[in-house]
């Protein structure tokens, strides 16, 4: 079994070197095989542990079949460009950096390609320089991954300091003995809640993910699919430090939870279908955050899958959605209606109900909160016409996701820890205004309430205004000019 999962391991940047052989030549190609043979030497030095556990596997499978994709993808995509091997280098270098953070069992390994993700990560994101809005999208990423790295780096250096090892399965064994925390370790929670923050671009740290859409497609759903998940996986790698640490977990809870309401009423106000997709990223981390919060390791692990090969299919098909959201819009009976989508909500519930009574599934109470989460959603695909096929499309779902729920459970070492009846109140409250919220943006067009509500969602509550504004007086940035026509050039070739 060993032997499979360093193969495993291994496959992950050779299948990167040889996806790109044939479009980037050797130079595209180099650092994924760089950093195959780093696997390989500092695996004899103990720096990193071949013997994963079901978290980095399934990690290391999504982020191999989304690499392999995005390339795919890249080498149409960027057909003709002259800027194609720089692209596939820069590309080689994050899928590399991403492996590593995934395989790292060592503090200083880690935290060095966590670093090499934001850096390579930058120039992907400034392929297009000659965009103000790119660059402008790309410095405040800059900046807040700065904070982070930061922010990593100090929590690491307590690790150190108080256990006095640089071993991450180590530190996992130490907390999982169940020992109350020193300050210093309270300290580190924060300070890893804090990073988990700030990449998976939660509000008012959102801008930037927002605005990167005039990236190239390919890294918009890279980046989308992928990178900002570890925000995710690193809070799954270090579960065992927010279980005893009630103050990192609260404060993760409060920042995801407002953060889920608020950008998924934003996004129901976006017409742009990649800026739609934007605001939904931010609101499917924050629930997938809230599920770490609360204690949910595998629903949240289930989440962060399902939402990175979804998030990646619609980035790259994000032009032939235009045509279909037309279509579904105009078809008849294709507009949802509120009593349909309660009637389609309430089906949802009672499948969950029904499958969890008669396969006498464990499901504890936060749990059920998020279900009914799930419900709503659900519920929205249900139509007016057409109620048979809704109806088996539901139930589908509904015995979909439990079963995989379950399945990756059952792989699972992390054990689900019950949450503060506060932790349940707040959950409860996020659940309700988004219900609330949602139902009225999509049913109360007439409401005075509901314009009002628009105008004020439409501009983001304005957040990432000021967030822009602190981050320009903190690191100042020359932007280039937008491209623009001269009056008499525009005369000069209009005229016959």
């Amino acid at each position: 079994m060993e032997s499979l999962t360093a193969l495993s391991v291994l496959a992950v940047p050779l299948v990167f070197a040889v996806a790109m052989w044939r479009s980037a030549r050797s130079a595209g190609a180099l650092p994924a095989l760089l950093a195959a043979a780093a696997i390989v030497c500092v695996d004899a030095f103990g720096i990193v542990d071949l013997n994963l556990g079901a978290v980095q596997n399934i990690m290391l499978l999504l982020v191999a079949g989304l690499g392999w994709i995005v390339s795919r993808f890249s080498e149409h995509y960027l057909a003709g460009d002259p800027g194609q091997p720089r692209f596939f280098r820069w590309l080689n270098a994050l899928l590399a950096s991403v492996t590593l953070v995934i395989v790292a069992d060592n503090l200083v390994v880690f935290w060095l390609a966590w670093v090499s993700i934001s850096l390579s990560l930058h120039q992907l994101l400034l392929f297009y320089p000659e965009r103000p809005r790119a660059a402008l999208a790309a410095h405040k990423k800059f900046v807040f991954a700065r904070i982070a790295d930061a922010a990593l780096l100090t929590a690491f250096v307590l690790f150190y300091w108080q256990y006095q090892t640089l071993s991450i399965d180590n530190l996992a064994t130490i907390w999982r003995s169940g020992e109350s925390l020193p300050v210093s370790m309270q300290i580190a929670a924060c300070l890893i809640v804090l990073v988990a923050v700030l990449k998976c671009a939660q509000m008012p740290f959102h801008g930037w993910l927002i605005q990167v859409v005039e990236a190239p497609t390919p890294v918009s759903a890279l980046l989308h699919a992928g990178v900002v998940n570890l925000g995710g996986f690193l809070l799954l790698r270090l579960s065992g430090l927010l279980e005893l640490s009630g103050v990192a977990s609260g404060l993760l809870l409060l920042v995801a939870g407002a953060s889920l309401v608020l950008a998924a009423l934003i996004a129901i106000t976006r017409i742009s279908i990649k800026v739609n997709l934007a605001w939904s990223t931010v609101a499917q981390m924050a629930l997938m955050l809230v599920q770490i919060s609360l204690g949910l390791y595998a629903l949240a692990m289930l989440h962060l899958v399902a939402h990175s090969c979804y998030k990646a299919y619609a980035f790259l098909n994000s032009g032939s959605q235009v045509q279909q959201f037309v279509t579904a819009s105009a078809a008849p009976g294709g507009g949802a209606r509120f009593h349909t989508a309660l009637f389609g909500t309430l089906v949802a519930f009672a499948g969950y109900l029904y499958l969890a009574s008669q396969f006498e599934l464990a499901i504890s109470t936060p749990e059920w909160l998020l279900l009914a989460l799930y419900s709503i959603g659900f519920g929205s695909l249900w139509r007016r016409r057409g109620w048979l096929l809704s109806l088996g499309m539901v139930v589908a779902l509904v015995s979909l996701h439990l079963s995989l729920k379950t399945a990756i459970e059952s792989h699972l070492i992390l054990p689900a820890s019950s949450a503060p009846d506060w932790a349940l109140i707040w959950t409860a409250l996020v659940i309700l205004a988004l219900a609330t919220g949602g139902w009225l943006m999509r049913f109360g067009r007439n409401s005075a309430l509901r314009q009002t509500l628009s105008r004020h969602l439409y501009a983001g509550l304005y957040l990432d205004e000021w967030a822009t504004r602190l981050t320009l007086a903190v690191w100042p940035v020359r932007l280039p000019k937008p491209f623009t026509l001269k009056p008499d050039t525009i005369v000069k070739e209009t005229q016959p």
